[in-house]
């Protein structure tokens, strides 16, 4: 059980927190006779002028990217990390393993790592996973539904002070639909026995006499998977309901249930495919696979205008895990079991307004966060127990306040600052050595600075200065080192940002990332600490419309991004494994309204991704080879409700190089598909 003093300590940093939040709008009103709202920026899909002073993601003197609904519609998505495929900088991996959390990287953090170096937050709830055993913040988002996003906001880097666990490459928020104009249901089906269905329900009002607008979505899901030993089948069901509650305010409740079952194919040796001894199908041992439960209860609350708003989120989550993976050298099997509940409560609010003449804006927010987690960890065989390597309960809690302000004293010069404070503490019970159960804590402070410079309207400028952190790892780090601290990360960005005719855009930006120590953990390994990092890299972005009106619109866009991710002190090597040295993505989108109504609308991109540094545990480095990857996806819509889509997604060169990994001299692998092909019909009630 966590200490009193350690509960006492949270809650009243939170609740302070929240109580500014109210009492601090009443003193802003005071000082600003007549506070102006600026209105929210929304674009879809590309960047937005910097320059103004607005809550809005995208207006933070960073690199932002914001996803919308219709975007997301038109991307090929085999699985949830291909939202993220075309976003500049952002490399992804898909692990071919089930039901586990994929790999999503970006400003030379490895996918390998389960995601665990972004902050994920979906509707005002955390995802990252405290001290897992797969990695610390490992992020699994097996749970979301493409088609009920309304939204995906990715921030480069750690400058929003609204994210702090994980806060190291960036954040990504995703928002959910409120509501849809209509009922709606699908199949679709292809490649390795893949079969999808998918219904939602959903109505542009409140239902009438309650004054309940609901959006609900359920989906069923299984496949064979390209390689043996490798089916896969969830559901998934999500029920919201969204009343409106006084001052312009609403309050949403959500609902969630996902669980899934599935087989995995392992880490195969690369050596043994590329001599014949095996295929790129094989699988390593029948009965490695896994099961995960979950389900959430998540409430938000708005109220207010648009950058003059309150937003209160509470949420509780309930997790339950089990994987069972085998070494690819020694063969040995491991269980790995998970559970954990998950409660906590965020806030947020924001004034804007004219301070002595210069347009303001004050955000102040605050979180507090529960984990209470019971993790074990054991040599199976064939999926009989054995020795129990790992037994331990634990509670973390993590308190924090932040603050941020945006200033305009000029027209064309706009300074943003802020701060984060985060106060967190485990509390551990080793049930394998009680002895070795250890109480630890700490406090980080996460400062934030930046400007943006506007010489004309088509160009901003921008720098920036932002820290980040996680802390360390309950069950593994922990144990090993109870005097172990927060892991710290520092991190400068400069960019340009120009606006173009034909609503084209161009952004460069450059940054830097330095790094405390780097952690390093091969599949199934243990953690491995390498040291001081360095990361560097460069973002070059653009699109533009070639066409673009209210029958027909074509996109091009373009991006490339080198890195150089590099150990400071580590003798022997230099290389972080599992960065591209370079990616580029090239493509189009295009829409074609055809037949007096209906609507002909299809993405094509092909990425190509640099060779990557292989290094194990003990130093020994090597490399895998660049690829290519190439994604389609033509969608029609019919007037009356009927929808048809085609979408495949193909590796035309080296089909091992997304996951390799090393471990004792020895290269694996998962191969890819070199063509996965899906077809489906939708229909909207009318």
């Amino acid at each position: 059980m966590i200490k009193v003093g350690i509960d006492r300590q949270a809650f009243a940093l939170a609740g302070a927190g929240l109580f500014v939040l109210f009492a601090g709008e009443a003193a802003w009103a005071q000082a600003i006779p007549s506070p102006t709202s600026l209105g929210t920026v929304t674009v879809v899909g590309q960047p937005s002028s910097q320059s103004m002073v607005t809550a809005a993601p995208e207006a933070l003197p960073a690199s932002t990217t914001v996803i919308g609904a219709e975007e997301i519609k038109r991307r090929p998505l085999a699985h949830y990390v291909d939202i993220f495929r075309p976003v500049a900088g952002m490399i992804v991996s898909n692990f071919g393993q089930g039901g586990i959390g994929y790999g999503i990287g970006m400003r030379g953090f490895q996918t390998s790592q389960h995601g665990r170096d972004i902050s994920y937050t979906v509707d005002g709830m955390p995802v990252n996973s405290v001290s897992n055993l797969h990695t610390p913040n490992y992020a699994d988002l097996n749970f979301i539904l493409p088609e009920s996003i309304e939204r995906v906001e990715v921030i480069r880097g750690p400058f929003s002070p609204e994210y702090g666990q994980a806060n190291i490459a960036g954040a990504v928020n995703i928002v959910t639909k409120q509501s849809e104009a209509a009922p709606s249901v699908g199949v679709s089906g292809g490649s390795y026995g893949t079969a999808r269905g998918l219904a939602t329900f959903s109505q542009s009002g409140a239902i009438a006499g309650s004054g309940i607008t609901p959006y609900l979505a359920a989906e069923a899901y299984h496949t064979d998977g390209y390689r043996s030993n490798s089916d896969w089948d969830r559901y998934n069901a999500m029920a919201k309901g969204t009343v409106a509650t006084a001052g312009d305010g609403t309050l949403t409740a959500k609902l969630q249930a996902y669980g899934g079952e599935w087989h995995a194919p392992g880490y195969i040796r690369r050596d043994r495919i590329q001599s014949g001894q095996i295929s790129a199908t094989s699988s390593l041992n029948p009965t490695d696979g896994g099961k995960k439960d979950q389900q959430m209860v998540v409430l938000n609350w708005v109220t207010g205008q648009p950058d003059n708003d309150l937003t209160i989120n509470a949420y509780v989550d309930h997790e339950e895990a089990t994987r069972y993976s085998t070494s690819y050298t020694s063969g040995q099997q491991t269980a790995i079991h998970d559970r954990r509940e998950v409660t906590g409560a965020n806030g947020r609010k924001v004034w804007t307004g004219d301070v002595i003449g210069m347009q303001s804006q004050l955000m102040m927010g605050a979180d507090l966060r529960a984990d209470f987690v019971s993790s074990n960890k054991a040599n199976t065989f064939s999926r009989r127990q054995g020795a129990v390597t790992i037994n331990a309960d634990f509670t973390q809690t993590d308190a924090a306040a932040y603050v941020q302000v945006q200033v305009k004293p000029l027209s064309w010069l706009k300074l943003t600052g802020g701060t984060r404070y985060d106060r967190y503490d485990i509390d551990l019970t080793n049930k394998l050595t009680p002895a070795s159960s250890p109480v630890a804590g700490g406090e980080v402070f996460s400062p934030k600075i930046g400007a943006t410079v506007t010489p004309i309207d088509a160009l901003d400028l921008f720098v920036n200065y932002g820290e980040g952190f996680r802390t360390p790892n309950a069950v593994d780090e922990l144990i090993s080192n109870p005097f172990i601290g927060a892991q710290k990360i520092y991190s400068r960005e400069a960019g340009m940002l120009l606006r173009l005719p034909a609503s084209s855009t161009l952004r460069i930006a450059g940054w830097t990332t330095k790094q405390d120590s780097e952690i390093y953990q091969p599949p199934g390994g243990a953690f491995t600490n390498l040291g001081k990092s360095e990361r560097k890299g460069v973002d070059f972005e653009g699109r533009t419309y070639v066409l673009k009106d209210a029958d027909q619109s074509l996109a091009l866009f373009a991006s490339y991004s080198p890195v150089n991710a590099k150990l400071l002190n580590r003798p022997g090597y230099k290389d972080i494994s599992n960065v591209p040295v370079y990616s580029i993505t090239a493509g189009l989108e295009a829409s074609q309204k055809v037949n007096d109504g209906d609507t002909l609308s299809g993405t094509l991109y092909w990425q190509y991704y640099g060779h990557q540094a292989i290094v194990d545990q003990n130093g020994w480095q090597t490399y895998a080879k660049s690829y290519p990857v190439i994604e389609a996806k033509v969608n029609y819509g019919f007037r009356g409700g009927l929808g048809l889509f085609a979408e495949a997604i193909a590796y035309p060169g080296d089909r091992y190089a997304e996951i390799a990994t090393a471990s004792s001299g020895v290269i694996a692998t998962s191969p890819q598909a070199a063509f996965t092909g899906l077809v489906g019909v939708s229909y909207r009630f009318q």
